[in-house]
């Protein structure tokens, strides 16, 4: 599926799913719950360009009932959130549309003007927005994280045309499925429900696709939230409460920084910054690649601000491949601590930490809303406690360095000895 735009620098781009469904839809308020990967919002980003750019080409090509001028208003809970995940996605479909230089781009406000058309993004943490502008089209991500009276009632009092809601199901009693999937469906009858999964998205790579399936055998709750998009409930999370999202690494606000690596190849080879002050610990995720070899992250130190004096906290299991950065030059480069329950432990020592993590996480968040601890058959979890294997990553990470940096268990951590 393809739509071509008039203007001749414009590219032939691939549609998803997702977007045919909501350039047809005709509701005043669109429901898109769906699983992990599915594309929601990035097919309202592609949506919404298409909006402000060709409106003519959604009319004839889908009969679409969008209005020709007015506001396109993206919101998301906090602005970083918003600027790393629709904000970021529309200025991708802007590109791939090689159609960017069209618009009137405003940076600071982030707005996008054309012809009488506006997308701007804005935060819920911005309540003059939210309860002072107007506009025609609203999209909500990850609507889940906001409040029913506060925030979206003012939100919807203020949209004239149509509202869309993008989310993953985990939380069955969600006013997005009391108050409007189970309430409003059926007495206004102005809902459309959309459902995706990973399989709606033409993007996605093959080994996100095991990831996600990997979980149809060895953990149902997830599954069916993140794996099929349909409403559940995610026990025995272990880290349970949402960490602030913050624009950068406050390098200014840390007493000490460090860094935690986890090596791999088919699985993610991981780097996370760590920064501290007393109970507070800033996070951010560096690296996050596949079938890449040691040789090719040290490549990508300088560019990443990791500096020959840094310490970095890797994976024990690997001293030949803490041998080659030390080698290469970083000497802070050295073994993290563990032993007999040190899992356990370094999971403990994370949590009486305030968590704040820079946007650009989002690996490391993906993996955070996810992480459990195993269960039995019948759901319970099994005692003494340990996470379930798999989406963990950047998390192994972000514990060898707070329990190695921070724990100050009682074995001494050596250097690499030449």
């Amino acid at each position: 599926m393809t739509i071509t735009a008039v203007n001749e620098d414009a590219r032939k781009v691939t549609l998803t799913k997702v977007f045919k469904r909501y350039a047809s839809a005709k509701k005043r308020i669109i429901v898109s719950r769906g699983g992990t990967r599915s594309s929601k919002t990035f097919s309202g980003a592609q949506l919404a360009a298409t909006w402000l750019l060709y409106p003519e080409t959604l009319k004839q090509q889908y009969n679409s009932d969008l209005p020709q001028t007015g506001v396109w208003s993206f919101v998301r809970k906090t602005l970083p959130s918003l600027k790393a995940s629709a904000y970021r996605d529309f200025i991708e479909a802007l590109d791939m549309m090689g159609c960017r230089h069209i618009a009137k781009e405003n940076k600071s406000e982030l707005t996008f003007d054309y012809q009488g058309r506006k997308v701007e993004f804005f935060s819920i943490d911005q309540q003059q927005k939210v309860r002072s502008r107007k506009r025609a089209i609203l999209y909500v991500v990850e609507a889940n994280e906001i409040d029913f009276k506060n925030d979206w009632q003012q939100l919807i009092f203020r949209t004239t045309h149509r509202a869309f809601l993008d989310f993953n199901p985990d939380d069955e009693d969600i006013w997005i499925n009391t108050e409007l999937e189970q309430k409003r469906q059926y007495t206004k009858k102005d809902i459309q429900v959309f459902v995706s999964t990973y399989k709606d998205n033409p993007y996605i790579d093959n080994t996100l696709v095991e990831e996600i399936e990997y979980t149809r055998d060895t953990d149902p709750e997830l599954w069916q939230v993140y794996g099929l998009g349909e409403y559940g409930k995610i026990t025995g999370l272990i880290y349970p409460s949402q960490p602030e999202i913050i624009d950068s690494f406050p390098v200014e606000r840390c007493k000490q920084i460090f860094y935690g690596l986890d090596f791999g190849y088919n699985d993610p080879m991981t780097l996370v910054r760590v920064g501290v002050n007393d109970l507070d610990i800033y996070i951010e995720e560096l690296y996050y690649k596949r079938l890449k070899l040691v040789s090719d992250l040290i490549s990508e130190f300088p560019q990443l601000g990791v500096e020959k004096n840094a310490t970095i906290y890797a994976d024990s299991a690997n001293p030949g491949q803490i041998q080659e950065i030390y080698n290469a030059g970083y000497r802070g480069c050295k073994p993290a601590q563990k032993g007999k329950d040190s899992v356990r432990s370094g999971i403990k020592k994370l949590k009486q930490y305030r968590w704040h993590v820079v946007a650009s996480s989002e690996n490391l968040l993906y993996e955070r809303r996810r992480y459990k601890w195993a269960t039995d058959k019948n759901g319970e979890i099994i005692k003494p406690e340990k996470p379930n294997d798999g989406n963990d990553h950047a998390l192994d990470a972000l514990r060898y360095a707070v329990y190695t940096g921070l724990f100050k268990p009682r074995a001494s951590n050596r250097t690499v000895v030449i």
